[in-house]
């Protein structure tokens, strides 16, 4: 079995609507959606979105000096 490294989490806000948090592999909570969504597919496309610049490789220009 593969090891969990974090995941998404889409729960109902004390507000009725549908918000995000990611949890860490200890189960520590990361980061939370700063709005909440009226749909739970709209939460799940803003974790969707999240996955993809998480997991896209950032590259930077390199400075010789």
């Amino acid at each position: 079995m593969a090891a969990r490294i974090a995941a998404f989490e889409i729960f109902k806000a004390k507000n009725r609507q549908f918000a995000w948090r990611l949890r860490g592999r200890n189960g520590v909570i990361v980061a939370t959606a700063h709005e909440t969504f009226t749909r739970r597919r709209d939460a799940a496309r803003a974790c969707h979105r999240l996955k993809r610049l998480l997991y896209k490789p950032l590259l930077l220009p390199i400075e010789y000096v």
